[in-house]
């Protein structure tokens, strides 16, 4: 293609001369294709086409796989296209086309700042997993959809934790994700997004906070060391109390326990030096 005509009459010279009467007519060197452009929706053009045609007049979007095309004619959501590339006409209405992506996206609120029911001052860092579930809803009533998630993320997280005290927050960290996953659940399905997953990333302490509760666990855990090494003291007594009852009511036991005793100290000496006084030598008797 050489030239594209818009709407209206043309004319065109469809041979390369004007024939003599000696001469043989010469054969048509202008082809003329009419295209209807007075509707919306059409097959994508090729290449070469599409690069004669004014860019008022042709729109073009392609969609991968994952994705949508909304497709707007004089500012109303006429369709919702599958993936693939589409094409319209813009010549006797005005036409958009917008690719929407579907796919799982991940947004994160960093620091945000929140006060428990014991006035404890800290910052949460927070994340979820969504994806655009209603393109249509989301198209007409979000503007800004990342946004708006955004907002209920950080509202949700200040009710949430403003009911609570420190301890309750760091005891029950799973139960408050699921409390806010579920009031931002219900956020992002106004506006066509589903959310797949929440969590709670870090919980930020104030430096002089976080020392407090380090010397308190220290606390807890001496407190908790001595309570196991008293128990295993009275555990130790008691043995000790039913070995000398044992003792006391069996004499021949005594005997043997000395016996073994004098075994165990026996096994351990190595030499024996004797020191004897004065005539003590004629009275030694040494036995094998």
């Amino acid at each position: 293609p050489t030239l594209w005509l818009g709407r209206g009459q043309h004319q065109v010279w469809t041979v390369e001369r004007l024939p003599s009467r000696d001469s043989v007519p010469a054969s048509s060197a202008v082809r003329i294709e009419r295209l209807d452009t007075s509707g919306v929706a059409t097959a994508p053009l090729q290449d070469d086409v599409r690069a004669k045609v004014p860019a008022s007049d042709y729109v073009e979007a392609t969609a991968t796989e994952g994705s949508v095309v909304l497709r707007y004619v004089d500012g109303t959501l006429d369709a919702v296209l599958p993936a693939g590339r589409h094409a319209a006409w813009t010549v006797a209405r005005k036409v958009q086309l917008a690719v929407i992506d579907l796919r799982e996206r991940l947004l994160h609120v960093t620091g945000q700042e929140v006060m428990t029911k014991d006035r404890v001052t800290l910052r949460l860092n927070l994340s979820t997993a969504f994806r655009v579930a209603d393109a249509r809803r989301l198209a007409v009533v979000a503007r800004v959809p990342d946004d708006i998630l955004y907002l209920a993320m950080q509202l949700a997280a200040r009710e949430s934790v403003a009911t609570r005290t420190l301890d309750e927050l760091l005891a029950s960290r799973e139960a408050v994700a699921e409390d806010l996953f579920a009031q931002v659940k219900e956020r992002a399905e106004s506006v066509g997004l589903e959310l797949l997953r929440f969590g709670i990333k870090d919980v930020v302490l104030p430096g002089e906070m976080k020392e407090l509760l380090n010397r308190v666990i220290q606390a807890q855990k001496e407190a908790e060391a001595n309570v196991i090494t008293r128990r295993e003291e009275t555990a130790a007594t008691r043995s000790m109390a039913q070995t000398a009852k044992v003792l006391a009511e069996n004499p021949l036991l005594v005997r043997l326990k000395e016996l073994e005793a004098y075994k165990d100290l026996a096994a351990k000496v190595g030499q024996v030096h004797l020191v004897l006084g004065e005539g003590a030598v004629p009275s030694l008797q040494l036995k094998g």
